[in-house]
């Protein structure tokens, strides 16, 4: 096939083969159609000719020959021998049934390869992809010559193993099986300890098996060929030809072609390489997917098994300061907007310190009602209230560990005073209990500003300052875009493997909207949008900007903030922002009527924040 991809004109080709939705991207160039390996697109039925059609993408349209096939080449159900189709065509070829698509070349190109397989949730670590499979057997096995069929066939067969996170091998000696011939089987055998053969992955009838004292007797009897590795033909009915690989404290591994194929008396170069394709794919000992140490450059810091560490400079400044905070038993604030994960960091926190064998126990300040919040948190003990069970706080239920206070800036004025005793004296006192000394390390956190918080007179400063021993702010995704291909990645594996869904990939034009997209709702509104998009994609299909959310696709255009008329008069900056202050006070209280708590939430602050204000400017409410 030849083509031009700098031209911006593409075709698509969707339908199903084999029983899974499949797409075909054609950009200019021409292209063979059949059910063999020498065909450029490949449709495996039986209805389908060996060379079937030909296809020509020009500047003009796509056009279809048919090549002389047995069942014909049918546009929108007439028989053609030749002809011009449109997008929004539909075309079969013997029994396959596609439809002719236009789209934007952005969206041929992968600019994330998935190829999950709806099993596996994280690929393999120590899985080679197809460049490394193809740059081994190029330098291991073509020394020798491969006739350029035989060439075609690997690339093949690289392709259709590599397909999916886990190998997909007997689908791709299915592939070898056709490619060869119609009275073909092949077979990939491992052995136990105890010599039962385990079949890994076969195509055709089973012939009788060699034993593994057959094959243990190859290593002596035959000639060895490249590292600890030999091919040979045993004499069986039918005749099997093998590759016999024998790895130091392993049983051997084998991969056996037999029946009449042409080059079958040449093919020890063929089965070698294929063998190692074999190999490279399947390993015997899978490294575990759990890194215990986040980036090279901070192994002091445990991440959760479904966690995606960034590799930006935004992250890597996060996890500096985390790594600096890990120690000791001062209090730390953890800062960010909505949805970036502040409780993954804590829990980053308190998985990385000298208290990870102490439990986390989490409360969510804004969840629960004032006049419960306290029990909550320091317990309440026996007798207090008729009907009342005695109960232990988050302080004893966390004891030896970390208490994690999730939205802190939420607290009840009353309560904050009770907390910051507790930071002070590490002593907490109970309802209705005498005080009791605490052995705990709190991390807070908050969306909240609790600068302005404390301007307004809503958050107490002693009890900042005594939460913020350690200040950790967590980036919004929009200033880490450099981690949304590996955050894209990472949530469509978790959820295709969920699922039991195979996804391709992700498109380049697709890519590119997701890194573009501002994420107001940060990594939390990224999980969301892969999580529908794996539940909306069809079985084998590649995400494209199509089926992004249409926000991503039109994020709305920010315009360009009006420059406040500065006038003639002073420049000094604390009066005039007064005077703003009042001016936008004066117009929420126009709008609500009067009515403050109306007010306050139309600029953004709480009742109190707003009474404050009016007594400090000086203003009638």
């Amino acid at each position: 096939m030849q083509s031009s991809s700098n031209n911006r004109l593409v075709y698509r080709l969707r339908g199903v083969v084999g029983g899974r939705e499949k797409t075909f991207d054609l950009v200019l160039g021409s292209y063979r159609i059949g059910r063999t390996f020498a065909s450029d697109l490949v449709l495996p039925d039986i209805e389908v000719s060996r060379e079937h059609a030909a296809l020509r993408v020009t500047p003009e349209g796509l056009e279809i020959e048919d090549l002389g096939s047995r069942n014909g080449c049918f546009v929108d159900g007439r028989r053609i021998d030749r002809a011009t189709v449109a997008p929004g065509a539909e075309v079969r070829f013997g029994a396959v049934t596609l439809q002719v698509e236009a789209v934007d070349a952005g969206d041929v190109e992968l600019g994330l390869a998935l190829e999950t397989s709806g099993v596996a949730v994280e690929p393999k670590p120590s899985a080679p992809g197809p460049d490394d499979i193809r740059a081994t057997v190029t330098q291991r096995d073509v020394e020798q010559v491969i006739s350029r069929e035989w060439l075609s066939l690997l690339e093949r067969f690289i392709e259709r193993l590599t397909a999916g996170a886990l190998p997909d091998l007997a689908g791709a000696l299915v592939f070898l099986v056709e490619a060869l011939g119609t009275r073909v089987g092949a077979c990939a055998v491992d052995w136990t300890p105890a010599g039962d053969p385990v079949v890994l992955g076969a195509a055709g009838e089973l012939p009788p098996l060699p034993s593994l004292d057959e094959i243990q007797r190859l290593r002596s009897d035959r000639e060895r060929t490249g590292s600890d590795l030999c091919t040979a033909f045993l004499e069986t009915e039918p005749v099997l030809s093998l590759a016999a690989r024998f790895g130091r404290g392993q049983e051997p591994r084998c991969l056996l072609l037999w029946g009449d194929f042409p080059g079958r008396l040449r093919c020890a170069t063929l089965l070698r390489a294929l063998l190692r394709l074999v190999d490279l794919r399947e390993p015997r000992l899978a490294k575990s997917p759990h890194a215990s140490a986040g980036p090279g450059c901070f192994p002091e810091l445990v991440f959760p098994d479904d966690y995606r560490p960034g590799t930006s400079p935004a992250a890597a400044a996060m996890y500096r300061h985390l790594g600096q905070s890990l120690s000791g038993h001062l209090a730390v604030l953890v800062v960010g907007e909505t949805g970036v994960g502040k409780e993954r960091v804590a829990k980053i926190l308190h998985e990385s310190s000298e208290r990870r064998q102490g439990p986390i126990v989490a409360i969510n300040c804004a969840a629960i009602p004032a006049e419960m919040l306290e029990a909550e948190m320091f317990g309440i003990g026996k007798g207090v209230a008729t009907g009342v069970d005695p109960r232990p706080g988050t302080f004893q239920l966390a004891e030896g560990g970390t208490l994690f206070l999730d939205e802190v800036g939420d607290m009840a004025p009353a309560l904050q005073a009770k907390l910051l005793r507790a930071l002070q004296e590490r002593e907490i006192q109970p309802v209705g209990k005498r005080p009791r000394r605490v052995d705990v390390r709190v991390i807070a956190a908050t969306n909240a500003d609790l600068q302005l918080r404390m301007e307004e007179g809503t958050f107490r400063r002693d009890l900042y300052y005594r939460l913020a021993g350690h200040l950790l702010e967590v980036p919004p995704l929009r200033h880490a875009r450099e981690d949304i291909p590996a955050l894209v990645e990472h949530f469509l594996r978790r959820f295709a493997g969920e699922a039991g869904r195979s996804i391709r990939g992700v498109t380049a034009k697709a890519l590119r909207l997701l890194a573009a997209y501002p994420w107001p709702g940060n990594v939390r509104e990224l999980e969301h949008e892969m999580h529908r998009l794996v539940c909306a994609a069809a079985e084998g299909q590649v995400i494209d900007s199509g089926m992004l959310a249409h926000r991503i696709r039109h994020p709305p255009r920010s315009e360009p903030e009006a420059e406040p008329e500065i006038g003639t008069g002073s420049l000094a900056l604390v009066p005039r922002l007064r005077e703003l202050e009042s001016q936008l006070i004066r117009e929420a209280l126009r709008r609500s009527n009067g009515k403050q708590i109306e007010a306050a939430k139309l600029l953004g602050i709480s009742r109190n924040g707003l009474a404050n204000k009016l007594k400090r400017l000086g203003l009638r409410g």
